[in-house]
């Protein structure tokens, strides 16, 4: 082989090799990432399921407890972190841009612990406990408070707003029950674990979340003002 044809077959070959290591770069991070956004999925999948239950148990009673207070606040801080993380990995790749997502279901969902926070907070004073954890020391977690008009109202409109955040994922995501809103374990991170990056399901979610968030706030402007102020 003379030289010009083994510098050919040089350069062949290095092209090759460079064009294998970005493909399997490539693989690497989108595989990175749908492992990354399918367990974010299936904890925004319980945050919003589990939520709407306990917003039903609330309101059939009016009444609620310190355990349920602690589960809620939870729940909406995951699905906070969640929100946050998507919209932050969507605007990064350009899979979506700033306006698209909005970013209102976040902060919206961040408020709403505020709202519980204060029922805790207003328990607190009336117990003359100086501290929430301290809570219960004076009461069991299961005790049933009794929730004053103005707080199951609020809860009405929470309610009314995580249900169309629960329409939102079953319409969009695949592998959850479109009765609980929970994932099927047997094929969820199936569908999303290993290519899910690269599908547009869970762009879809985030900006059906954020407009019916912007909607939902635009018409409810005594809710709207509520979450504003705590």
């Amino acid at each position: 082989m003379n030289y010009k044809k083994a510098v050919t077959v040089g350069i062949i070959l290095v092209t090759l090799c460079f064009g294998l290591y970005q493909y399997v770069d490539k693989q690497h991070y989108v595989k990175h990432l749908s492992t990354q956004l399918a367990d974010a999925l299936a904890g925004m999948s319980h945050s919003i399921s589990d939520n709407k239950e306990l917003y039903e148990d609330i309101l059939s009673s009016e009444t609620i407890t310190l355990q349920q207070i602690e589960l809620i606040i939870s729940n909406n801080e995951h699905f906070s972190n969640d929100i946050r993380e998507f919209e932050a990995i969507a605007v990064n790749f350009n899979r979506a841009t700033s306006d698209e997502i909005g970013y209102n279901t976040a902060v919206t969902a961040f408020s709403i612990e505020a709202i519980f926070y204060k029922i805790q907070w207003n328990l607190a004073n009336e117990k003359d406990v100086v501290e929430l954890p301290h809570l219960t020391t004076v009461m069991s977690e299961t005790d049933e408070i009794k929730l004053n008009d103005e707080e199951v109202e609020q809860i009405h409109m929470i309610h009314a707003l995580n249900e169309l955040w629960y329409k939102a994922l079953i319409k969009h995501i695949d592998g959850v029950y479109p009765d609980t809103g929970k994932p099927n374990y047997d094929i969820f991170f199936d569908i999303h674990s290993d290519k899910g990056f690269l599908k547009n399901d869970w762009i879809k979610l985030i900006i059906d979340l954020n407009k019916s968030t912007t909607e939902f706030l635009e018409t409810n402007e005594k809710f709207e003002e509520a979450l504003i102020l705590e």
